[in-house]
């Protein structure tokens, strides 16, 4: 309790009350992701530029296209999962396009999905994503859920079979964001399941919203969630 208030006071004295009261929540979320960082064993905060990445892993197609590396905080996600319509994890495979580390890929497996699949474009993220699945596999021991991670571009990816949940953090913008729904539209067509999609940070909605397969069934400033007529 001393050291905590030790912290406190020195906060004040850096900050100010105000400033204090201004940055708590920022401070709450940040405690939170950290411990749930702790308790899943993963590590996957940070941000990490386009250019620098690939200036690690050379160049890819899709560059200009693609946006940074940063995970979405744990409790949005979270959030995002009980907004979803009538998903059960056991049936759905779990895409995330965009899957940098793997957060929402742990997340998902934590959740309980059976299958959950992870397309990414830069190979030192899929490394690192590679890493945190093991990572969390020992810390958890979960050995129900089937992580793969696909290493690359997602507007070639082709869908696997099944009840489709897709997720986006806002990985890349709107010119790649309507081939990969494209893609996916035509594979649901090809082969009619039921499609849920959980869009983070929805810059590109605009590019679900107009597409005819698709109906809004929640929305808010952090998330939309689009889901097919079957």
């Amino acid at each position: 309790m001393l050291g905590n208030a030790s912290k406190l006071a020195k906060m004040v004295k850096r900050f100010g009350v105000r400033g204090v009261l201004r940055n708590v929540p920022v401070w709450c979320r940040v405690a939170y992701d950290r411990y749930h960082e702790r308790r899943l064993g993963i590590r996957t905060e940070g941000i990490i530029a386009v250019d620098e990445l690939a200036r690690i892993d050379g160049a890819q197609e899709h560059d200009a296209h693609a946006v940074f590396y940063q995970p979405w905080p744990y409790a949005k996600f979270k959030r995002m999962m009980r907004a979803l319509p009538d998903v059960d994890p056991s049936r759905f495979t779990f895409i995330d396009f965009g899957s940098g580390k793997g957060r929402a890929l742990v997340l998902a497996a934590d959740h309980g999905f059976a299958h959950v699949v992870g397309v990414e474009l830069f190979a030192s993220l899929c490394d690192e994503a590679r890493d945190n699945i093991e990572r969390y596999r020992r810390k958890s021991g979960d050995t129900r859920s089937r992580i793969d991670v696909a290493c690359m571009d997602a507007a070639r990816y082709a869908l696997p079979e099944g009840d489709l949940l897709c997720y986006f953090y806002n990985p890349f913008d709107e010119v790649v964001m309507q081939q990969v729904l494209a893609g996916i539209e035509a594979g649901v067509a090809a082969k009619p399941r039921r499609l849920v999609i959980g869009y983070a940070n929805p810059v590109c909605h605009a590019v679900f919203d107009r597409a005819p397969t698709l109906r809004l069934v929640a929305a808010n400033d952090s998330f939309r969630v689009y889901a097919n007529h079957a």
